[in-house]
């Protein structure tokens, strides 16, 4: 690509200074690898790659350049008045979330706005965000879909006999002798109810039935039939959370007069 013209990659690389080139290469390699800041004086790395050589210093001024870049780019498109949305951070979400509240009140340098500016939160009906929008003086969103989180497991309850079995029979399998039987077949995974309801069906399509390890944990067919069902109403379950979010943040702005 690089010996190329620019008529036939369509690409500004041979505009660009050489150096740049070579601190975008760590740059994009580390972040998107998620890699050590150290890896790019890692001797190995340096050895079977054909990027020139950076410090961990350099990299870390580069990074630190294009958060202050990203952060003028969102002060230019904030709002006067704006919400948070909170979804899927899971990884230290207690130290990140009150870092980030106690910190907001001076990101005006930053993002040209202040923590007052913030008018709802919309998120998980969690003690976490509860603490959080407690701090900030601002209404949470996010009750109705734990109400129908509530709803859901209120409904799984008429299957908790058919759950303890298909769970029983699903530790079994993760077992050392019988997760190597199943490697053969079919990779392995398993989280949430609804996703071992759906590993069960795929699963119990390959089981030997005559092995006497998981023979006495098998199923009825009459057992059989019900998680089925049980599948169709969680999948539907999902779905209809999966799009309710955006309906949440829609109400949350109408109540909040961000929708004009």
């Amino acid at each position: 690509m690089r010996a190329a013209t620019t008529a036939e990659t369509g690409s500004l690389i041979h505009y660009a200074r050489r150096t740049s080139v070579n601190r975008f290469g760590w740059l994009e390699w580390v972040v998107k690898v998620n890699l050590p800041l150290l890896f790019c004086e890692n001797p190995l790395a340096r050895r079977y790659t054909s990027l020139e050589p950076i410090s961990v210093e350099i990299l870390r001024t580069l990074m630190e350049s294009v958060a202050q870049l990203v952060g003028s780019d969102i002060a230019a498109e904030l709002p006067d008045r704006f919400g948070f949305m909170l979804n899927g951070w899971s990884h230290r979400c207690t130290t990140s979330q009150y870092s980030y509240a106690m910190r907001s009140t001076e990101s005006r340098t930053t993002f040209g706005k202040a923590l007052s500016d913030c008018v709802y939160l919309v998120g998980d009906n969690c003690s976490v965000n509860k603490r959080l929008v407690t701090i900030i003086q601002v209404p949470l969103f996010g009750f109705a879909s734990h109400r129908l989180n509530l709803a859901v497991r209120h409904h799984l309850e008429e299957y908790d006999e058919d759950l303890a079995i298909v769970q029983a029979l699903m530790l079994k399998l993760r077992t050392l002798k019988q997760s190597a039987k199943l490697r053969l077949k079919t990779p392995l995974r398993q989280g949430s109810t609804f996703a071992m309801v759906h590993r069960y069906r795929e699963l119990i399509k390959v089981l030997n039935a005559n092995d006497d390890d998981i023979m006495e944990l098998l199923p009825s067919p009459a057992c059989n039939l019900r998680p089925k069902t049980l599948f169709a109403e969680l999948k539907t379950s999902t779905m209809y959370r999966k799009s309710y979010k955006p309906a949440i943040l829609l109400s949350s702005m109408c109540e909040c007069g961000l929708t004009g």
